[in-house]
Parts: C-alpha cells; sequence; structure tokens
C-alpha cells in the first residue's frame, strides 16, 4: 500500500440548464458576474441531461424549465415527472409513489448516481397549485418559480454555495466509512489525507501525526506518519526535522492545545481518542487560501467522525501485538524444553513465511492471511512438546517404538491446545490460531502418506504445513540437540533434496532451494577475518549481525515484507544480548572509553526500537531501504571503527611492551 494521498484543488460547480436554447434569459445567466466561474451547460432534452451527468462529474446544480418550450422537450407531464426524478434521490426525500413517467434507465441513473446535485425549477408563469405543491413534496424547495430574470442569478447563485455545504457536509460524514475496520494506523493515515485531498479545499499538501513515546517518558515525539501534496514524501519523519519553522510551531500549539485550530496559511485537525490505550492524532492542513468559518466546523466535525477509525486500528495493532508476544511466548516455552536455545522457532518462522511468498504467484492457496500469519503460525509448530516427559524429549540417542510413540503425540496435543484457543479467541485472533493448529497436527505428515498423526499424502496435507515440514527438518538436522551433532549446511540441503516427492512436496522443495540459494549467493556483506576483534563470543556475535543484514537485503528485494518483523525482533534480541556481552567485556579489560561506547550502544537500540515501532504502525516498506542502511552504517562503523578501538586495548593488555 501506498501510504500517500493526491492533494486536489477547489473547483467550481457547473450548471445544467434543461430547456430550449432560445431567449435572452439564458444569455444574461451566462454574463452575470454573480455566476463567474460557473460554466453554465445547456440541453434540450431530459435524455441528453442524464448523458450529461454520466459524463461530467463537476455539475452541480441543474435548472429544470417550466415553459412551452420546456414542456415539448421532456412530455405532456413535464414539472411533476422531471422534479420527482431528480429531487427525491438528490435530496433524500422519499419520491412519490408512481408519478413518473420516466423511462427506466433515467430513473436508476438518477437514483444510484449523483446524491450531490441541487435541483431548481424556472417557471415562466405561475405554477398551478397542484404541480407547485408536487415540488415542495419532492424537496424542490429552492425554485424560481416566476421571479424576474434579472434575480435568477443571484438565486442560483446562493443554491450553488449551498449545495457546496451540503456536497461537502455529506462527503466528510460519509467519508469515515471509507477507513472504518482499518487495521492499521498507515491504512487510516492514508485513508484520512485521501479523503481531505478529495475535498473542495485549497490544499497545497497535508501530514498525519501521532506521538511516538519511548520508555517510561510521558512524553514522545510527534512524528508525521504519512504526508499528501507536496509533503507525500514525508513518511515517519519527526515534526522536529520538518523544514518550516513556522509549520513546526504551529504543530506544536495545536497539539499542547488539544483542539483544533485554524489560521490563514495552516488548519490542525485535533483527533481526541478516549480508549485508555489509545492517543490522539493531529492532522496538519497547508492551506492556499484561508477556510471559511463553516467549512472549519465541518472540518471539526470530520475530526469527531473519524476518531472511531483512529482508536480501531490502535487496538487492532495492540491487539495483534499482544497475540504475536503470547504466540512468541508460548513457542519458545516449548523450545526451551526441546534445546538451549529458542532461536530455532524464529528461523522456521522467518524461513516459513519467505517460502509461502516464493509459492504465492503460483498458488491460489495461499492468501493474504496465509502470507501474513504463516510465519507467526509456524514457531507453535511444536509447541505440543510442553506435554511430552522430559526423560523422552532430551534423551541422548535413539528412541526406542514406545518412546516414538509417545513423542509423536505431541502432534496431536500441539493441535488440540491450538484449537481451544482458536474456538476461544475472537475472530481475527482465531484464524492465527486455527492455522497453528492445522501446522502443528499435520507438520509431520509425508508426502507419500507415510508420515503422522492422519498418514495423509500429497496434496490433501495442508500447504502450510507441508511448507513448515521442509523448513522444520532443515532447521534440526544444521542444529545441535540432544541426541546428535549439527549437520553441515550441504548435507542437510542434499538430505532436502533427496526426499522431495516422498518425505515433502516436490514444489515446496524447489521454492526452499531456491529462496536458500538466493539468500546464500545475494550477500551484501560477507565476514572476512579483518572483522575480528580478537573475542571469539563477539566475533560470532558480529558474523551473526552480518547474517542480519543479509538476510535483510534479499527480503528487501523479493519484497517479503511480511518477514521484516521477524528480522526485527532477531535484531532486538541480537542487540539486547551483544551489547551486554560487550560491555561486560569492557569491563573486565578495563576499556577507558567505555562509558561513550555504552552510550553508542544505547544510541543504536533506540534506532532499532523506532525501526520496529514504524514497522508495528504499518509501514514496512518504506522503512526497507532506510533500515538497511542503518545496519550497513552501523557494522562499518561500530564494528570497524569503533569496536577496533578495545580490540588494539585488548592487544595492548595482552602484548605489554619489554
Amino acid at each position: 500500500m501506498t501510504h500517500t494521498a493526491p492533494s486536489t484543488r477547489p473547483t467550481s460547480a457547473a450548471i445544467l440548464v434543461v430547456a430550449s436554447p432560445s431567449g435572452d434569459w439564458l444569455a444574461q445567466l451566462t454574463a452575470s458576474p454573480q455566476l463567474a466561474g460557473h460554466a453554465i451547460h445547456t440541453v434540450a432534452t431530459l435524455d441528453e441531461a442524464v448523458a450529461a451527468l454520466q459524463r461530467d462529474a463537476s455539475i452541480g446544480l441543474v435548472l429544470l424549465c417550466h415553459n412551452a418550450a420546456a414542456r415539448a422537450a421532456v412530455g405532456t407531464h413535464s414539472a411533476v415527472p422531471v422534479a420527482s426524478a431528480a429531487s427525491p434521490p438528490f435530496s433524500g426525500i422519499t419520491p412519490l409513489p408512481a408519478c413518473t413517467t420516466l423511462p427506466a434507465h433515467v430513473r436508476r441513473l438518477l437514483a444510484e448516481a449523483r446524491p450531490l446535485l441541487s435541483v431548481m425549477v424556472r417557471s415562466a408563469t405561475p405554477l398551478e397549485a397542484k404541480t407547485a405543491d408536487a415540488l415542495w413534496e419532492l424537496g424542490v424547495a429552492d425554485c424560481l418559480f416566476t421571479q424576474r430574470s434579472h434575480e435568477w442569478a443571484a438565486s442560483l447563485a446562493t443554491a450553488l454555495r449551498e449545495q457546496k455545504r451540503r456536497a461537502l457536509h455529506l462527503r466528510l460524514t460519509e467519508s469515515p466509512a471509507q477507513i472504518a475496520g482499518a487495521r492499521t494506523v498507515a491504512d487510516v493515515a492514508a485513508g484520512v489525507l485521501r479523503i481531505l485531498g478529495e475535498q473542495e479545499i485549497a490544499l497545497r499538501g497535508g501530514l498525519f501525526c501521532v506521538e511516538r513515546k519511548t520508555g517510561d517518558t510521558a512524553h514522545g515525539d510527534l512524528i508525521a506518519l504519512a504526508g499528501m501534496g507536496e509533503f507525500a514524501r514525508r513518511i515517519c519523519t519527526p515534526v522536529a526535522r520538518l523544514d518550516t519553522p513556522a509549520m513546526r510551531a504551529f504543530l506544536r500549539r495545536a497539539w499542547s492545545a488539544r483542539h483544533s485550530i485554524f489560521a490563514n496559511d495552516y488548519a490542525a485537525l485535533f483527533v481526541q481518542t478516549t480508549g485508555e490505550h489509545t492517543q490522539p492524532v493531529l492532522i496538519l492542513l497547508c492551506l492556499a487560501a484561508p477556510l471559511p468559518d463553516w467549512h472549519q466546523r465541518m472540518l471539526d466535525a470530520f475530526t469527531r467522525a473519524i476518531a472511531p477509525a483512529v482508536e480501531h486500528a490502535q487496538v487492532a495493532q495492540q491487539l495483534l501485538r499482544t497475540q504475536r508476544a503470547t504466540v512468541s511466548t508460548l513457542a519458545t516455552l516449548a523450545e526451551y524444553k526441546d534445546t538451549d536455545t529458542a532461536r530455532h522457532v524464529g528461523r522456521v518462522a522467518r524461513m516459513s513465511a519467505e517460502i509461502a511468498s516464493a509459492l504465492a504467484p503460483s498458488h491460489a492457496a495461499i492468501t493474504p492471511h496465509m502470507l501474513e500469519n504463516i510465519g507467526y503460525a509456524a514457531v507453535l509448530h511444536d509447541l505440543g512438546k510442553v506435554g511430552i516427559p522430559e526423560n523422552i524429549l532430551l534423551k541422548p540417542g535413539a528412541l526406542n517404538a514406545e518412546e516414538r510413540t509417545v513423542i509423536n503425540r505431541h502432534a496431536l496435543i500441539g493441535h488440540s491446545m491450538l484449537s481451544q484457543s482458536a474456538a476461544l479467541a475472537a475472530h481475527g485472533e482465531a484464524r492465527l490460531f486455527e492455522l497453528a493448529a492445522t501446522i502443528a497436527r499435520s507438520h509431520h505428515e509425508r508426502y507419500d502418506g507415510e508420515g503422522y498423526p492422519d498418514r495423509l499424502a500429497g496434496e490433501n496435507i495442508p500447504l502450510a504445513a507441508r511448507i513448515v515440514a521442509v523448513v522444520d527438518v532443515f532447521d534440526a538436522l544444521i542444529s545441535d540437540r540432544p541426541y546428535k551433532r549439527p549437520w553441515t549446511e550441504a548435507q542437510a540441503l542434499a538430505m532436502i533434496r533427496r526426499e522431495a516427492g516422498a518425505h515433502f512436496d516436490p514444489a515446496v522443495v524447489d521454492a526452499f532451494l531456491a529462496v536458500h540459494e538466493r539468500k546464500r549467493t545475494a550477500q551484501f556483506i560477507r565476514w572476512t577475518p579483518a572483522m575480528s576483534v580478537g573475542n571469539a563470543e563477539l566475533d560470532a556475535d558480529h558474523q551473526r549481525l552480518v547474517d542480519i543484514i543479509n538476510d535483510l537485503g534479499v527480503n528487501i528485494e523479493l519484497a517479503n515484507h511480511n518477514t521484516l518483523e521477524f528480522i526485527l525482533d532477531d535484531l532486538v534480541a541480537y542487540a539486547q544480548e551483544h551489547f551486554a556481552r560487550e560491555e561486560a567485556h569492557l569491563a573486565r579489560i578495563d576499556f577507558p572509553d567505555r562509558a561513550r561506547h555504552t552510550a553508542l550502544h544505547a544510541a543504536i537500540a533506540t534506532r532499532i526500537e523506532q525501526a520496529r515501532w514504524k514497522t508495528r504502525q504499518g509501514f514496512p516498506a518504506a522503512l526497507e531501504n532506510e533500515l538497511m542502511r542503518f545496519l550497513t552504517r552501523w557494522l562499518n562503523h561500530h564494528i570497524l571503527v569503533e569496536d577496533m578501538q578495545y580490540a588494539a586495548h585488548t592487544r595492548s593488555i595482552d602484548s605489554p611492551p619489554a
């Protein structure tokens, strides 16, 4: 999704006159200064009027002429049929039953196409009482009737102004439905800016701003999440970095005031939320012309109308984060029973998402929901192992037949646990747990039908489980387990190839091998001995960072946006573990510049947290290249420059001068 919106310039509504082209009054209307800027189109028949409405969205007022010429153009029952067809759909008044002689296609068009028209009737002679009453009952209250011709322009100009207000009010009232149910703040931001850009407001641009808090601080940074017009590229930009001091000051004043404020050059729309865990939003509009009071009131009302959508998106994202944190915790719990590291589940999650993305173009079964959730569902594939006795789960060496039967039960245990979670969850969360339950049950099925627990074969095995089956086996083979030493990647890849068509789905194997080869060959950074800091543990950490950067680069190239959050989670965990180890090492060697080095760690950790915050707002695509540049600078400067200083200090300690 592109989280920007175009800005539109206001246009003057056109007038459509349904009348005979004869008569000086039409020339008088065209020349009237009161209607300057409003195009006037003339048609002779109602069918021509319908065609004009279809092709010209700028028409805001229809003038129906009730005279001899118009009577001939629209039929013998001119006034009531025309008004009854035009007025009710445009004004919301219930039409009189069976009072129209218009063709069905005309009625259908008028009923569906143009709800924002004003309709007026010109009568050269006094209307019959019955006709006038019918017009008023049908909602055509702004009738010219028998006004003198020099008054028509003033009446039309007034009607156009009122029509503009009604049209804006209707659009702003109905437009929040366009963003109702949006799942991310990014979607809300794009929708709101698009809606405002479509209104008849002279805009140079706009910004959608929220507050980003860090740590336990009461106040955070105000961030422009998305922009339109001349600010379309201001995605996730701190307000403090905006170019115009006046704009920055206006935004801060509006944020401090906690309500909408208006000036000649700017309008700040404050969207107040009421939820305990939600936060307000500030929308800045850069104006090309001041807004009249009535326009300001409507925009202020618009902020109240969109507040529920803003709250819904914020709560939905919080629930999603809570759900994913719960999933990760459950997966880590199960994994710690089985191995001495929790990284296995993270690797399985990321690789499963990558393979699903690679298969998506050729598999209709891979829906957007699966692409978004297969990674998080995959981390729970072995949740059932929490129900397996540790003396079997951690037994060094081969299992006997009875022990194998016991450990195989983990697939059904996991399916039962996750199915119960799905039954208790709300609809959105239920779908994730349903997918996780399917994977937990079927990821040990074999393509040839010799797996467990249901002995499914071929495409009867759910596709998500077929994907996780390959990834799980590969990662288990290259991992150190209580019962085996790790295989080399070459050995594990050879085994995966051999089992295509027997243990594994051949199409999934092909996708897995293609992704693996792409990641192997497209290394953006390669580890070299020159990067060593002389400490094996810290060198291993730095090699892991190189792997993370390369993984990120490949996923950016492949447009695998769904994997970015997994990589960021891995990066956050890496930073916590690595910085703690490195700072302990600096203390041991009594590094003299330790305080500054620790401060650099804190700054890097803050940048990573900011990147994760942006991703959680719904802006992964906009963040990826920025994150790649940051990580590359981190590697090139922090490791190759800063860390080499303590490496030199260590060498000087180990080799004191003679």
